[in-house]
């Protein structure tokens, strides 16, 4: 059984770590934390010889 979402909670950016209320699907407090996390996890190519 899934519980349901208490939209009213605070949760913390993976990011930066500071507390910030959830719209929605939202994971990040701000656009400047989404667009820093898109850069620490996109790969980089392998060089294979």
């Amino acid at each position: 059984m899934i519980g349901v979402r208490d939209d009213t909670a605070t949760m913390a950016c993976p990011v930066c770590g500071d507390a910030f209320r959830a719209e929605g699907r939202q994971r990040f407090c701000s656009t400047g934390c989404r667009r820093q996390r898109g850069v620490r996890t996109a790969g980089r190519p392998s060089r294979r010889s």
